[in-house]
Order: structure tokens, then C-alpha cells, then sequence
């Protein structure tokens, strides 16, 4: 089930209209499982993430904005909750996601003890290992190399409806890679000062199409109760 591959944490709430961060936090691989070799979508940052480390310091001040942060604002301190679903079987889990900024050229992705880097540069959000998550400049037919294989602008001025709303003005892009009898296409949604906002994977596995979607639920700056042991 979906829940197999994805930690099914439970968020707070957090208000959904609340501007904030957003981030490529899932990808898609073939692996082992039912049906014959099942599609895993999974928290980018459990595929090859470090240790999480407390932060410390003074936080990273917000960066002026450009048409990368515009569509992939990663602001700190904020908590991404998505509900995901296997288009086949119908089931469906929760993700929940953290945005830090240590530093204005670097932010932090962070769930269930794991972190993965991204390096903002003034033509591209980079993964810390290669590749890029988004790169200048953002039109229709843009491309560029991604994570897993090529990218593409595939759609502008995109209208999307999502549980935590409907956001106008967003850019759909596509990512072709895995192994050729194995191959994955996935189609993420990136609307303004929000982030994104829909992701899905489509893989294919042993002559079998398995599609999985996450789409945002709430986001917002985390919450800190204030608890202290005594």
C-alpha cells in the first residue's frame, strides 16, 4: 500500500493560505513489492539524505525574490503536509515536510529524521549531488538536467485544484528517466509563492503502469508549542 513507501506521519494543522515554502519532496523509484515489482513514491530525502542535525546559529534572511523563488520559495521554518494516493489500488497516506534555510545559498528538506540539501544559485535550485530542481529561465519548452534524466517546461499559466486550494498562474514541468525496462515520468506543479503543489509519478514495471499522486493538504510556518520537560 502507499503507505508502505511513504512515512505516514501526521501533521498539525497549519494554514493552508499561510505564504510560504515549497519543494521537490518526492520521487518516484521502481522497487520490490506487490504487483510485481510495485511503484514506490517516496520523500526524496530518505533516497539519499544524511542525518539530521539540530540547527544552530543565526537563520539565513529571506533572499529578494526571483523567478525561482517565486515558484519555489523555500522559506524557512515551514511545514508542507500532502496526501498521496495510488491511482490503481485507490489507497492513500499523509507526507509531512520541513523547509530550513541555514544559509541564504542553502536549504534544508527535512522529514522523519532525514535531511537532503539544495544549493540556490541565481540560474538554478541544485541538488547538493547534481542536477537540477528548477533553472533559469522558466517558459514553456525549457529544458534542463534533472536529478534523474531531462526536464522540461511543459505548461505555463496552469490552473491547479488541490485539497489546500486552487492556485492560478503555476508552471508544469516533466521529468523523463529510470532505467529503460523501467523507465518514470514525473509531472510536477509549481505554483507562485507557494511551491508545489501536485506531484505525480507514473513507472512503469514489468509491462505494468503504476501512477501515484501527492497533492498539498496545508503548509505554513511550524508550530512550536513551547513545551519544556520538567
Amino acid at each position: 500500500m502507499v503507505t508502505r513507501y511513504i512515512e505516514p506521519l501526521m501533521p498539525a494543522c497549519h494554514d493552508k493560505r499561510e505564504p510560504g515554502a515549497a519543494l521537490r519532496a518526492i520521487t518516484g523509484r521502481v522497487g520490490s513489492g506487490s504487483r510485481g515489482g510495485a511503484f514506490a513514491l517516496v520523500v526524496l530525502l530518505t533516497a539519499c539524505g544524511g542525518a539530521a542535525r539540530p540547527g544552530a546559529g543565526a537563520r539565513a534572511e529571506a533572499a529578494p525574490q526571483n523567478e525561482l523563488s517565486r515558484y519555489f520559495p523555500l522559506t524557512d521554518n515551514t511545514v508542507y503536509t500532502y496526501q498521496t494516493r495510488n491511482e490503481e489500488t485507490g489507497e492513500s497516506g499523509l507526507l509531512m515536510l520541513e523547509i530550513s534555510r541555514p544559509r541564504t545559498e542553502l536549504a534544508e528538506l527535512r522529514v522523519a529524521g532525514r535531511v537532503r540539501r539544495l544549493e540556490i544559485r541565481g540560474d538554478a535550485i541544485r541538488y547538493a549531488n547534481g542536477g537540477a530542481v528548477l533553472a533559469r529561465p522558466i517558459r514553456k519548452g525549457s529544458r534542463w538536467f534533472g536529478q534523474d534524466g531531462p526536464v522540461e517546461v511543459t505548461a505555463v499559466n496552469v490552473t491547479a485544484k488541490v485539497p489546500a486550494g486552487r492556485y492560478i498562474g503555476c508552471i508544469e514541468t516533466q521529468e523523463s528517466g529510470g532505467h529503460p525496462e523501467a523507465g518514470r515520468r514525473t509531472t510536477t506543479v509549481y505554483c507562485p509563492n507557494v511551491g508545489i503543489v501536485k506531484l505525480a509519478i507514473e513507472a512503469s514495471s514489468q509491462g505494468e503502469l503504476v501512477t501515484e499522486v501527492a497533492e498539498l493538504m496545508a503548509f505554513g510556518p511550524r508550530v512550536d508549542l513551547g513545551l519544556r520537560p520538567r
